[in-house]
């Protein structure tokens, strides 16, 4: 847990997840769209896969060479950007999970999902 806490005070974390969040992409992609080496982009994909929020998709075969490894979110989390207060949020894929957001929905903003 305290991986996944420190992961997500960085917010070239939050940058590959709200990327990732659209669709899946190789880090090669993220690096062009972000304007960062790939090299750092792999580092922060590293620790998001070994923080479970992010998997490997797939391998893309591009001509001659190693393969591209694809990357998306986890099926498990929900990743909620932006709300209100400013925060940020990766949430578990769970009923509970649903209801909690939902009492912060209408506490903070008067409204249901």
């Amino acid at each position: 847990m305290n991986k996944l806490i420190k992961i997500l005070n960085k917010e070239t974390a939050w940058l590959i997840l709200d990327e990732l969040r659209q669709k899946n992409q190789t880090p090669t992609d993220l690096a062009k769209k972000l304007d960062m080496s790939v090299a750092n982009v792999d580092k922060f994909i590293e620790l998001l896969v070994d923080s479970g929020i992010v998997n490997k998709t797939k391998k893309i075969k591009k001509g001659p060479g190693r393969p591209f490894s694809e990357y998306g979110l986890a099926q498990g989390f929900i990743l909620i950007v932006n709300f209100a207060d400013g925060k940020k949020y990766v949430i578990p894929n769970t009923d509970k999970a649903a209801e909690d957001v939902a009492l912060y929905v209408k506490k903070h903003k008067g409204e249901e999902l």
